[in-house]
């Protein structure tokens, strides 16, 4: 009861109680009908952002000048790079003893400023994630219990923003993902997915859907319509209004990961491998933009896919400015 009633005040939902004291994939876009791929389509729009161990790139999809830049040192885990409703971009930085902290950037890549979360032992164990309104965020973290209880459990923060307050914890619950103001958490013991409404009621389980452990291993589409993740060698997706599973994007030759659903929920960036030219025997992993077609099973084939930006060897989530 203390999680639905806590969750029902973070929300802004109907239950008004006492409080506590960047759009990552999917997050902050309209609803759309995710119905790419037809020839008279435009392509993808909008700003990839997404890192390896020692750069950030920022990557305009309908023309324009990438950009590399340094978002400092990487953490432990890295949970890639957030971007946020009001453009700016989140990457975590190296944590200590003491507890962990994001550089803020904009567009161009210069730090606006750099956020302290004072939780000794922490660690962040996901993707950001903002809330569409761009007052709140969220995100998961391995910690003690207490300060007086030093065992680990999983605990998701629910964060104002741009003010970075804690405004409350949801226990036992990683992995948070916003879908237009709908709360989707994972639990960490299964890899099941589970629903919150604006007014802090359980929805329940989301299908029979299983994730893996992994940083950014699923996406949830801004209208919460769809739920897309990673399976190996195949981005599966899941039509939460029929509960119908099918496969969006599949390969023979590597896997598949990091899946994040454009804002407007029309196509599907991911990571997986590629040449780095032509003649190169060297492979890398890269962000790969293709249609989002929930029953496509779209050939990843990184001739057609892959994207040319300035770094390689990317890793963990990927931000999709509008």
């Amino acid at each position: 009861m203390r999680r639905r009633t806590l969750l029902a005040h973070l929300l802004g939902g109907a239950l008004v109680l006492a409080g506590g004291g960047v759009t990552g994939c999917g997050g902050g876009g309209e609803d759309a009908d995710p119905g790419a791929g037809s020839g008279t389509d435009p392509g993808p729009s909008g700003t990839l952002v997404y890192r390896n161990s020692s750069e950030t790139a920022v990557v305009p999809l309908a023309g324009g000048t990438a950009i590399g830049f340094d978002p400092g040192d990487h953490p432990m885990v890295d949970p890639g790079m957030a971007t946020s409703p009001d453009g700016l971009l989140l990457a975590a930085q190296d944590g200590d003893n003491d507890g962990f902290g994001f550089a803020v950037f904009d567009r161009g890549g210069r730090l606006q400023r750099v956020l302290r979360f004072e939780r000794p032992f922490a660690f962040v164990t996901h993707h950001l994630s903002f809330h569409r309104g761009g007052a709140r965020l969220a995100f998961s973290v391995d910690e003690p219990r207490s300060a007086a209880d030093d065992e680990r459990i999983a605990r998701t923060l629910l964060v104002s923003w741009p003010e970075a307050r804690v405004l409350g914890t949801l226990d036992g619950w990683e992995a948070p993902t916003w879908a237009g103001d709908e709360l989707i958490v994972r639990d960490p013991a299964t890899g099941r997915l589970r629903g919150f409404d604006a007014a802090g009621a359980d929805l329940g389980w989301i299908g029979d859907i299983v994730t893996d452990p992994q940083i950014a291993a699923y996406d949830v589409s801004a209208d919460g319509r769809h739920v897309v993740w990673q399976d190996g060698s195949r981005i599966l997706a899941y039509e939460r209004s029929t509960g119908a599973r099918s496969v969006a994007a599949t390969r023979e030759i590597s896997d598949l990961s990091s899946p994040c659903l454009s804002p407007d929920g029309r196509w599907l960036a991911l990571m997986t491998l590629d040449q780095r030219s032509a003649t190169s025997v060297f492979w890398t992993t890269v962000p790969h933009v293709l249609p989002f077609v929930p029953d496509g099973a779209i050939e990843v084939d990184s001739a057609r896919w892959a994207l040319d930006g300035p770094i390689a060897e990317c890793r963990a989530g990927i931000g999709w400015l509008p």
